[in-house]
């Protein structure tokens, strides 16, 4: 069975983070998860340590962009690394951010992906309203009225099953 790292990278607002904790219940992967905090200030690595996942926390706020490298520096130093004690050879690496939810099978639909194109780069897509300067991003543009528009984190599950049950296949999509 393949390995995935996800790094999900953290600053404050606990509360999405814990929303994106509780969607990891789903997954039927065999997925570790770090976070690397970028020392936040409420109780964002409470949180982390509740939920029992390993917690990277950096001594002075140095930026998202340094908490992706920092995540894909763990990444490579687990995956080379024989002597580093942690259960290495990932075959999947998977960098998020704290604002998001991952449906069941989401990440075994990433891993189908990356097994038919090895060198895949999958990125987020997101509503209109969260990416206003770039609408080609956003999930409307590629499913043109579809999709019920929905900002409730309640609904990301039955978003994710519309979208499968469609079966668009990646080639069809025009992006």
């Amino acid at each position: 069975m393949s390995k995935t790292l996800l790094v999900i990278t953290t600053y404050n607002q606990s509360k999405y983070t814990k929303l994106c904790f509780d969607s990891l219940k789903n997954l039927e992967d065999d997925i570790d998860v770090l976070v690397i905090d970028d020392c936040s200030t409420d109780d964002t690595v409470k949180i982390c340590k509740e939920y029992g996942y390993e917690v990277i926390t950096k001594e002075e706020g140095l930026g998202l962009t340094d908490s992706w490298n920092r995540g894909y520096y763990e990444f490579k130093s687990r995956w080379f690394n024989n002597e580093s004690g942690f259960d290495d050879n990932y075959d999947y690496f998977i960098l998020a951010n704290n604002d998001i939810l991952i449906p069941k099978g989401a990440i075994t639909e990433l891993k189908n992906t990356f097994a038919k194109w090895p060198f895949s780069l999958v990125v987020p897509t997101s509503t209109t309203n969260g990416v206003g300067h770039n609408t080609e991003q956003s999930i409307e543009n590629h499913y043109q009225g579809m999709l019920p528009y929905c900002n409730d984190p309640n609904y990301y599950q039955e978003m994710q099953d519309k979208i499968l049950n469609m079966k668009i296949k990646i080639e069809e999509l025009n992006i």
